[in-house]
């Protein structure tokens, strides 16, 4: 024999026929009276936040004046990324930007990039070519000429050190978009831009 689920309203032996004798066998009845009371909200505990004390502002011994300029942001030419990375790899190689400033004629920002690169690409190129050759025949003139072709060799790896930093530092402000000038040659190079 099956044992009976009495929760189980539907059972099988019984039907509809025995829905109302559960009903008040489980307290249906009384459900619907608690229904006709006003609800209550359950009780909450209230806390208390700590005391804070108001701010005040710190009074400075001495303050800055106010003639100091503050530094300089420089100018954004540039806030696409492609643009920034184009605008880097031209001042990075002097004669992809010579290329590129025959070529696109779209950006200014490409523009300005590639002039100043190719401006730095030249100056570049005519020292170390000038100081290779003076370095050549002061090394052909006997005993004073071999120390000054030491001294050009030096020098011209000096300028090849300074076109490097300068080129880095064209490719930092390239990157983000900056608008920069190079000493001595970029404002030279501004008409061509």
């Amino acid at each position: 024999m099956s044992r009976r689920d009495p929760y189980d309203r539907f059972a099988n032996d019984g039907g509809y026929g025995q829905e109302q004798s559960q009903e008040a066998e489980f307290g249906y009845e009384q459900e619907e009276e608690w229904l006709d009371q006003p609800y209550e909200q359950p009780y909450e505990q209230q806390y208390e936040e700590p005391y804070e004390e108001p701010y005040e502002e710190p009074l400075y011994q001495e303050q800055m004046p106010y003639s100091r300029r503050e530094p300089r942001k420089p100018a954004v030419i540039s806030n696409n990324a492609t643009i920034n990375l184009i605008c880097t790899i031209c001042a990075g190689c002097g004669l992809f930007g010579l290329f590129l400033y025959f070529v696109d004629r779209r950006s200014r920002a490409v523009r300005r990039c590639a002039v100043q690169s190719a401006g730095l690409l030249c100056v570049s190129v005519f020292l170390a070519a000038g100081l290779a050759v003076l370095a050549t025949l002061f090394g052909m003139i006997p005993f004073i000429g071999g120390f000054m072709s030491t001294l050009l060799w030096i020098l011209l790896a000096l300028v090849l050190c300074g076109d490097m930093y300068l080129r880095v530092r064209l490719m930092a402000h390239a990157y983000r978009g900056e608008a920069y000038v190079l000493p001595f040659i970029g404002e030279r190079c501004r008409q061509f831009e």
